[in-house]
């Protein structure tokens, strides 16, 4: 087997069908003539699996009976797969015409690069983040003085203004978002598989990391472009919870790879961020009120509380 497309399901019945359906079409003029597709579903209970069942008949499926998070259930996948590449995947994605042949090209053409990663774009074409650099103390630094709020968005008005364009070669990154991440076998049996511990969130990160310290290149593939809609896989309800657990996977990875001064370090200079953004917010939310703008208070109180209960989770 050349090939397993490994892809996580969680109530998203219609995205996975979307998804499923579309993988003949990315593979287009690949050299790939034989491959495999895995949904590993983590406990769904909108009938995800039995229109599976029923819509692909040669799809493997893997039931878990409790939802344990994204990590565990791509390692359930990678046990399950018998490809030389694995595709790991997000329900909500939606592959383009010929996409992965740039990726598949890529890998096979520079032996020491492990993991690839297309440029993501969101169903309008609009492009969206496709990848990132690790959690450390350097970024926490940045984000406190929002240096890197500010340089998105002076790539933003140089991009809307000027039509510059950015990200036009493959280059070197820190990691792959996990959303769609070619990896190469070889990786996963010299690392080992993604950390479990991540429930969701920096598990990408993670597997990266470690990838990086054996010597592996890791590269960004813009010649490849897939759709994502990015948060489809999710509820509104759930977003402050992602929020919540973006915030607590951070603090697990430099918990785990960095030493204990480090970690209160960060939590400081996070909480200290998250702070800055409250005064912001509450600034606006006095405007709002000697202004009259009713319509605008709601939605500044609920970002309030959300920035209150991210601080909070920095110290449980």
């Amino acid at each position: 087997m050349q090939l397993s497309i490994i892809t996580i399901n969680y109530n998203t019945k219609d995205l996975i069908v979307q998804c499923i359906n579309s993988i003949p079409m990315g593979l287009g003029n690949t050299d790939i003539l034989s491959y495999e597709i895995i949904v590993v579903d983590n406990a769904s209970t909108d009938g995800s699996v039995e229109i599976i069942r029923n819509t692909f008949t040669t799809v493997k499926i893997i039931q878990n009976s409790v939802n344990k998070g994204y990590a565990y259930a791509v390692n359930r996948g990678i046990e399950a797969a018998s490809g030389q590449y694995l595709l790991i995947l997000n329900s909500d994605i939606i592959f383009t015409n010929n996409c992965l042949l740039p990726l598949i090209n890529y890998i096979n053409e520079n032996p020491r690069t492990g993991i690839v990663g297309p440029q993501l774009i969101y169903p309008n074409g609009i492009l969206q983040r496709s990848y990132g650099t690790i959690p450390s103390l350097s970024q926490a630094f940045l984000d406190v003085f929002f240096i890197r709020f500010i340089w998105v968005q002076i790539k933003n008005l140089l991009k809307k203004r000027l039509g510059y364009k950015f990200d036009l070669n493959s280059k070197s990154v820190s990691y792959i978002d996990g959303a769609s991440m070619f990896i190469r076998r070889e990786v996963v049996q010299e690392i080992g598989y993604f950390d479990e511990r991540f429930f969701f969130y920096a598990e990408d990160a993670d597997f990266c990391f470690r990838a990086h310290k054996k010597k592996w290149d890791i590269m960004f593939i813009p010649q490849s472009q897939i759709i994502h809609r990015r948060g489809a896989s999710s509820v509104k309800r759930e977003q402050i919870l992602f929020s919540i657990q973006l915030v607590k996977a951070n603090l697990q990875f430099i918990e785990k790879h960095y030493n204990k001064i480090n970690l209160w370090i960060y939590k400081f200079l996070t909480c200290f961020h998250f702070f800055i953004r409250f005064i912001k917010n509450w600034i606006q939310l006095t405007l709002f009120f000697i202004s009259g703008k009713e319509n605008k208070k709601d939605q500044q109180n609920k970002k309030l509380e959300l920035i209150k209960k991210m601080i909070t989770s920095i110290f449980q």
